[in-house]
């Protein structure tokens, strides 16, 4: 990853979709410009700046503020969580599609496991993956939210777009 990219969190988890800490503006990677679709696992609100660029750009923005996983408690991210975020995900009318939390390593990092589950990755390369991103502040109920992520009705939706195929 290049210093601006290790800076952000960003990523191309696969063609057309997108990883990243929340987006400053002025130092996205000129390959995002052309994002229709943001998902937000925060509600934290975005500066003057991006929602500027958002309606300027007729960006749909999608919130789904998603509890974190610092300790268990009964309202941490939970599979309903995940598949709602899912569904706009798997949807390619939404791509490319850019999805970010505050910085890019916990929330986000959950939901690419949960799409990479999908894809049908080995549980040991989705954590590694996940742990590239979170660096030193990985987080042990994270990697357990994602080893214990059941797809339910997400995983025909997953098979319906050939979900496993994208990026390869």
């Amino acid at each position: 990853m290049s210093q601006i990219e290790r800076v952000n969190n960003f990523g191309e988890v696969v063609p057309g979709v997108y990883r990243s800490r929340s987006p400053d503006l002025y130092i996205l990677p000129s390959n995002l410009m052309d994002v229709k679709t943001i998902i937000k696992l925060v509600d934290t609100p975005y500066y003057r700046a991006e929602c500027e660029y958002v309606e300027a750009n007729s960006i749909t923005v999608y919130l789904f503020p998603i509890k974190t996983n610092k300790v268990y408690e009964a309202d941490n991210a939970s599979n309903k969580d995940a598949n709602l975020v899912m569904e706009k995900l798997l949807d390619v009318k939404n791509h490319p599609i850019l999805i970010h939390c505050n910085k890019g390593k916990h929330r986000t990092g959950c939901i690419i496991g949960c799409l990479r589950r999908l894809q049908g990755w080995d549980l040991v390369d989705i954590i590694q993956e996940y742990r590239l991103y979170a660096g030193h502040k990985a987080r042990p109920l994270d990697e357990e939210f994602i080893k214990n992520y059941e797809p339910g009705e997400m995983k025909q939706i997953a098979l319906d777009v050939n979900v496993a195929a994208w990026g390869r």
